[in-house]
């Protein structure tokens, strides 16, 4: 029998913390990317005029590699940004 962790969630994540920009600057980003695939929401950061932008495309960039790393999976195609925090 394997035992399970109780204090793992489901899923892959990756949070940026102590960002020092405003919630409603960081939300314009965070609602668009909210529900895109890896690569379109990348496209989206990418080319967002936000300064924030860029923070919020290397969270991304590193809940793929978390995803990869933990969890094995590969296909960056078939990941999609579900859960933004504020």
């Amino acid at each position: 029998m394997v035992a399970v962790k109780t204090n793992e969630r489901p899923g892959t994540r990756a949070v940026a913390r102590y960002v020092r920009v405003s919630a409603s600057k960081a939300r314009e980003v965070l609602d668009l990317i909210r529900g895109e695939s890896y690569g379109r929401a990348a496209e989206i950061a990418a080319f967002s005029e936000r300064a924030v932008s860029d923070v919020i495309a290397k969270c991304l960039d590193s809940a793929v590699a978390n995803a990869e790393n933990n969890d094995g999976i590969s296909a960056k195609g078939a990941l999609r940004v579900s859960l933004l925090r504020r």
